[in-house]
């Protein structure tokens, strides 16, 4: 399967996050395409499916290179489109603030309004009761895999 990952980070933790579940994809003979400054052009007609890798940040918004993103998508005249291909979200959060994940759910219409179909929840991380977010991440994408491949066939 060919996948695309969008990642956008504020401290990092969603790029590293990134980088891991991009490793771990190509590990189990997946083509991956990675852009951690993810612009329309990123999203390439061959992706089967499309993974979204968000923090979120203090005020609830999204990091500047997704936010970077969706301004490009939709730019006057653009016609960007994901063609109702297959995409999941990871979010990470602090519960902290009110506004928990808050980017994953911007994200999500974003992808809406790429033509996207969203296979699997969103995977909402809390930063603070697990300060490494790859493992449950992994194991997230391990289990979206298995959707995406059940609707497949």
């Amino acid at each position: 399967m060919n996948i695309t990952i969008l990642a956008g980070s504020v401290t990092g933790n969603a790029h590293r996050t990134a980088d891991a579940v991009s490793a771990w994809l190509t590990e189990q003979g997946h083509q991956v395409s990675l852009s951690k400054e993810p612009w329309a052009s990123d999203l390439e007609p061959q992706a089967d499916a499309y993974l979204v890798i968000t923090s979120t940040t203090g005020q609830g918004g999204l990091p500047f290179s997704l936010f970077m993103f969706a301004n490009d998508c939709f730019e006057d005249g653009k016609d960007t489109s994901i063609n109702n291909a297959p995409y999941g979200i990871i979010g990470l959060g602090s519960s902290r603030y009110r506004d928990f994940c808050a980017a994953s759910e911007e994200v999500d219409l974003i992808m809406q309004d790429l033509n996207g179909k969203r296979v699997g929840d969103i995977c909402k991380i809390d930063v603070i009761a697990d300060d490494d977010p790859i493992p449950k991440s992994l194991a997230w994408t391990e289990n979206w895999l298995m959707q995406l491949m059940s609707e497949a066939s």
